[in-house]
């Protein structure tokens, strides 16, 4: 558990108050999205398989620079390749590995690729903001495919990994998720 807890940990670094002396241990790179993510080579993930869902978004976006950084190969996983490729090449251009993954591809192929999963994160979600309303006006089909992807979504994928993971005697499954407030009840 306290390895789980450290990963985290070490994901979430991204606190633009660390002082003078952390920030000499740490190189900075900038992403395609206004923030800055802080990292340090520590080789803890060197010869590993992680596979993020929703690598694209905010939080999948950091998952993945942190991982590669620590030496991991990252497959970053999403709906449009549109979306995924510009975190793959900022990953690339640092000199890590990582490489793009539509979501709709079997696990199969992605097993038959990289041999084995090590690290599982899922981090895709939605909350339909452009479309939200108030629970008791709200379509039935906006809050459908919220659930499609945010819960649906997460066991599916979980559980496929879950079946390669207990083939391999080894694996960390991780879920991340944020939540958003748009508008009162009433």
């Amino acid at each position: 558990m306290s390895t789980i807890k450290n990963i985290i940990k070490n994901i979430f670094s991204i606190d633009r108050k660390i002082g003078a002396t952390l920030r000499k241990r740490y190189s900075s790179f900038h992403v395609t999205r206004p923030y800055e993510i802080n990292l340090s080579d520590h080789g803890r993930f060197q010869e590993k398989v992680a596979v993020v869902i929703g690598g694209s978004g905010a939080i999948g976006r950091a998952c993945c620079c942190r991982l590669a950084a620590e030496g991991a190969n990252v497959i970053v996983c999403g709906t449009h390749n549109e979306s995924i490729q510009p975190v793959v090449n900022e990953i690339i251009a640092l000199g890590y590995k990582a490489n793009a993954c539509i979501i709709t591809l079997k696990f199969e192929k992605l097993i038959s690729q990289f041999g084995h999963i090590d690290i599982f994160i899922y981090t895709a979600g939605g909350s339909a903001r452009e479309k939200h309303a108030n629970i008791v006006s709200q379509d039935f089909s906006v809050i459908d495919n919220t659930l499609t992807t945010n819960l649906r979504g997460a066991i599916f994928c979980s559980q496929k990994a879950a079946i390669q993971m207990r083939k391999q005697k080894s694996g960390k499954i991780i879920f991340i998720s944020s939540v958003t407030r748009q508008s009162r009840l009433f």
